[in-house]
């Protein structure tokens, strides 16, 4: 099973447990499949993380880790240093910001 944002989610995907919004009313059902809509309703009722089942036994944090270059990931470890790293929105503040310097970094080599 992985955690994944809702930027890593995908159509096809199998949610392993409830989803539920803030308020604690379910959204989606366990081990129901994830569809473009359910992605969309989860954006919009502010859920940042579906918990899914594993299908190839590598979590989507692997395969993101894998795509960061040392160096950046040495560089966002500095400016997060003092944050709570446990903290769900710290956790998605730091994937924003690692996303952006990518995309910066994609932008100054074209």
């Amino acid at each position: 099973m992985s955690i994944l944002s809702i930027d890593e989610l995908s159509e096809g995907m199998i949610a392993k447990g409830e989803v539920r919004d803030p308020r604690g009313r379910v959204i989606l059902e366990a081990n129901s499949i994830i569809k473009t809509r359910h992605i969309k309703t989860f954006k919009s009722w502010g859920i940042t993380s579906v918990e899914i089942c594993d299908v190839d036994g590598e979590t989507g944090s692997d395969k993101a880790d894998k795509a960061i270059p040392e160096s950046l990931k040495e560089e966002m470890s500095e400016l997060f240093q003092y944050a709570d790293p446990k903290s769900e929105m710290v956790m998605e503040l730091f994937k924003l910001c690692v996303k952006r310097r990518l995309n910066q970094d994609k932008g100054r080599a074209v």
